[in-house]
């Protein structure tokens, strides 16, 4: 949620420093801050910082990972066994075909295409 909030205040920044100065600009980014860090250590809004942290690994990683991570859940409870059980041969075996897969179909250029340009 802070980093939110920063992606809304900055393009307004060049306004606050107008009409605040740098020094009023910074004091109230400051008591922002404060207020900010009093509110998460009251203990009300723990969802929230959870929530946050959650955006910003989802910015940071992109969707890879929590789409891979929904396709594993759906692909355990496929091959759950009736004892209780799980085929791992089976479970590992999709990631292993889904790479193979994006592999064969990709269109990228190969790793080396650039060894030959003079630097």
């Amino acid at each position: 949620m802070g980093q939110l909030a920063e992606i809304a205040v900055i393009p307004c920044l060049w306004l606050l420093i107008k009409r605040l100065g740098i020094r009023g600009t910074i004091f109230s980014g400051m008591l922002a801050a404060a207020l900010r860090s009093a509110i998460f250590a009251l203990g009300g809004v723990f969802w929230l910082l959870v929530v946050a942290q959650s955006l910003l690994v989802l910015r940071i990683r992109g969707l890879g990972p929590l789409l891979g991570h929904m396709l594993a859940g759906v692909v355990c409870y496929y091959y759950a066994l009736a004892d209780g059980g799980h085929d791992w041969g089976a479970i590992f075996l999709v990631p292993s075909l889904v790479w193979l897969v994006f592999k064969t179909t990709s269109k990228g250029r190969p790793a080396d295409a650039d060894a030959d340009r003079p630097r």
